[in-house]
C-alpha cells in the first residue's frame, strides 16, 4: 500500500467534457484544511477463539493541509481500515490516529466520508439527502437551502431536487453523495472508492468533477 500525492491543478474553473455538470464550484464558506497523521498504527480484527486478522501494521501516514492524496493498494491490504480509522469509525489496536494535530478518539462533525455506495435515503428527495447533514443537527435554514441548490447545479443535479434516488443513474446518486458531503463543511473529505461501481466513462467524469471540487474547496481529501 503506497500513497499517490496530487500535484496543483487549475481545474477549478476548466468546463467539463459532458453537458452534466454544472458549472463552477459555488463560493462557498469553507473551513480551514486539516492534517491527518496516522502514526505507527496497527489494526487486527477477529480474537476471542477467531484467528486474528491483521489489516493495518505498523503504518504511518502524513497529509498535509490541502492535500489529495490517494492511498493505492490490492484488495485487502487495509485501504479501508485505514480510512474507517481516520472517520474515527474504529479504534486502532495500537498507534495513534490524529486530526488536525489532536488525537482522534471518536468520529467529528468536520471529517466526511463517502463510502463505495451512494447510502442515499430512499423515501428522501435529492434535496432532501444533500440537507441531511445539516437536518441531523437539527437546523435547516434558507441559508442551507441556498447552499444545497447551488452545490446540487454545480454537481449538474439542478433539475433533479425533487426527484427520489431510484429516479437517478449511479453517476448522478454518486454526485448527490458528493455535495452531502459537502454540505456538512468538512475540512476532510475520506473516499472509499466511491466512483468503483461505475461504468469507465462516468467513472472518469466522476474523478474530473472530483479533482475540480478539490481545487475550488481547498478540502483536504
Amino acid at each position: 500500500m503506497f500513497r499517490k500525492r496530487s500535484q496543483t491543478t487549475a481545474l477549478a474553473d476548466q468546463p467539463t467534457e459532458t453537458s452534466e455538470p454544472g458549472g463552477g464550484f459555488p463560493q462557498l464558506s469553507m473551513p480551514s484544511p486539516l492534517r491527518l497523521t496516522a502514526q505507527n498504527v496497527t489494526q487486527v480484527f477477529g480474537g476471542r477463539g477467531k484467528q486474528p486478522v491483521v489489516a493495518l501494521e505498523n503504518f504511518s501516514l502524513d497529509v498535509e493541509p490541502g492535500e489529495l492524496v490517494a492511498i493505492v493498494g490490492p484488495s485487502g491490504c487495509g485501504k479501508t481500515t485505514l480510512l474507517h480509522a481516520f472517520a474515527g469509525l474504529i479504534k486502532p489496536t495500537a498507534g495513534e490516529i490524529r486530526v488536525g494535530g489532536q488525537q482522534l478518539k471518536s468520529p467529528r462533525r468536520d471529517v466526511s466520508m463517502m463510502f463505495q455506495a451512494p447510502t442515499l435515503l430512499p423515501w428522501k428527495t435529492v434535496l432532501g439527502n444533500c440537507l441531511l447533514p445539516r437536518e441531523l443537527e437539527h437546523r435547516i435554514d434558507e441559508d442551507d437551502r441556498k447552499r444545497a441548490r447551488e452545490l446540487l447545479t454545480w454537481a449538474g443535479l439542478g433539475d433533479f431536487t425533487d426527484r427520489r434516488p431510484h429516479e437517478l443513474s449511479g453517476g448522478m446518486q454518486q454526485r448527490v453523495a458528493i455535495c452531502r458531503a459537502l454540505m456538512a463543511n468538512p475540512s476532510v473529505l475520506l473516499l472509499d472508492e466511491p466512483f468503483g461501481a461505475l461504468d469507465a466513462m462516468t467513472r472518469e467524469q466522476m474523478n474530473v468533477d472530483l479533482r475540480r471540487m478539490w481545487a475550488a474547496s481547498g478540502v483536504t481529501t
